[in-house]
């Protein structure tokens, strides 16, 4: 990744932050190398269900009307370029991954 890359700053819980962070380290990466190559390797593995947004939302302390946030959600992926619904969709995954 070049310093040319736009740059977006994300929220994330601490304690996903934590384990992401302790992996990379095991993996000699930074903490964003890991989480591209982790949001890359899911896109190359075709994976693109996107599905349960509103109800994982909704575990995070979303608003009661998340299924209307979820809705504008859809709306702003559909302007997104492939590379990005394809980073957006890794992460998501990663996100909505059942805790262990």
């Amino acid at each position: 990744m070049a310093r040319e890359d736009p740059l977006y700053r994300l929220r994330m819980p601490l304690e996903l932050k934590e384990l992401l962070a302790a992996i990379a380290t095991k993996n000699h990466r930074s903490l964003n190398a890991e989480i591209l190559a982790r949001l890359e390797n899911t896109l190359e593995n075709g994976q693109t269900c996107i599905h349960g947004v509103a109800d994982k939302a909704q575990t995070y302390g979303q608003p009661e009307d998340a299924g209307r946030d979820a809705q504008a959600i859809y709306r702003s992926i559909d302007r997104l370029t492939t590379d990005q619904r394809r980073a957006l969709q890794g992460f998501l995954e990663l996100m909505l991954a059942p805790e262990q």
